[in-house]
């Protein structure tokens, strides 16, 4: 690491790519937050936008996880922290749509 920090070419880089990631995520919370919040209208989802970081707690409980695992295949911790970081443009959807029907049921 003190190779990279240590030189004005390197470190740049490494900034650049940090800044990349940082920003995939915050995309991809805002486009989870936007479709939950078109699948159920009324309810906020703002808490999944103020959240920082790779992992991000869904409201889902231990139940609704289960079902998620079991009907679509989503895999999370039972206290329904997923990671944002495994979420991308080809299945932010999905994502957000299954979550949606498991926490209308």
């Amino acid at each position: 690491t003190a190779a990279v920090m240590n030189q004005p070419e390197l470190r740049s880089m490494w900034e650049g790519e940090v800044t990349e990631m940082r920003e995939r995520i915050k995309a991809m919370r805002q486009k989870l937050r936007d479709g939950l919040e078109r699948k159920i209208p009324g309810r906020s989802f703002e808490y999944i936008t103020k959240q920082n970081g790779m992992f991000s707690y869904t409201g889902l409980n231990a139940a609704q996880v289960a079902s998620i695992i079991e009907d679509y295949g989503i895999y999370m911790v039972s206290n329904g922290r997923i990671s944002v970081a495994g979420l991308n443009s080809n299945n932010i959807d999905y994502v957000a749509n299954a979550m949606a029907d498991v926490l209308q049921r």
